[in-house]
């Protein structure tokens, strides 16, 4: 049995279980979060559900990168000056 490798250029998201958390913690929260490889370097994915204006259902992705040795996912990121690029 091998053990499983991150892949550069791949990544998760799962969906998060919020019915335990508080209104306050869901607003902050995203619905889906995971992790991915990206030339070599981790980052935490967050993902929301969306609606564009035209009604058609998209999800919105924002990245972060993880700090060396970070071993816990940080609070939630949100808005385009989290994006790493």
């Amino acid at each position: 049995m091998s053990k499983w490798e991150q892949k550069d250029m791949s990544g998760n998201c799962h969906k998060q279980d919020l019915s335990s958390k508080t209104a306050e913690e869901q607003e902050w929260m995203a619905p889906w979060s995971g992790d991915c490889m990206i030339d070599g370097k981790m980052y935490w994915i967050n993902m929301y559900d969306n609606v564009s204006q035209a009604g058609n259902d998209y999800r919105k992705m924002t990245f972060k990168r993880k700090s060396e040795g970070a071993a816990t996912k940080p609070k939630a990121f949100k808005g385009d000056d989290d994006i790493p690029w």
